[in-house]
């Protein structure tokens, strides 16, 4: 379970990243992922600095919508 403010990323035998983990940003307490494959999500890391796209939608619990742009949360 990643702590808050953490990003975990698994990554294929080639080291692509496949795919991410993360506490959501409202605190409900909830572990999040995003799965980079095929129609999933993207993910772009420049100078440690994650941007995952599109936006991530937790419609199954506290209804958190956010993008997660050079590492930081921005709330659609």
């Amino acid at each position: 379970i990643p702590n808050p403010g953490e990003i975990v990323l698994l990554t294929s035998a080639e080291g692509r990243p496949k795919h991410a983990w993360f506490a959501c940003p409202c605190g409900c307490g909830e572990t999040l992922g995003c799965d980079f494959g095929e129609g999933g999500w993207r993910i772009d890391i420049r100078d440690e600095l994650v941007t995952i796209s599109p936006s991530i939608l937790y419609a199954d619990g506290c209804r958190s919508h956010f993008f997660i742009r050079e590492n930081k949360v921005v709330w659609a």
